[in-house]
């Protein structure tokens, strides 16, 4: 994360985050930290991130790596 830039909008427009089939590469438990931790920042400073939670959360169960990358 030391080389990432700031962006106007949480997630990129138009962006389409896809349900992946068979088991995901990624930790779900990671995954599930990593939105979890912007889900604190939305309750308390930022609620502009509640859509981009909204779409995070449904791959929670399965994540892969394109559902981990939108969530860093």
């Amino acid at each position: 994360m030391s080389n990432s830039k700031p962006v106007s909008t949480p997630l990129v427009p138009g962006a389409r985050l896809a349900k992946v089939t068979g088991a995901g590469n990624i930790d779900a438990k990671l995954y599930q930290g990593i939105v979890g931790s912007i889900m604190y920042g939305m309750l308390y400073t930022c609620p502009d991130l509640a859509f981009t939670i909204q779409q995070l959360l449904q791959f929670s169960l399965n994540p892969a790596n394109m559902h981990f990358q939108a969530g860093k």
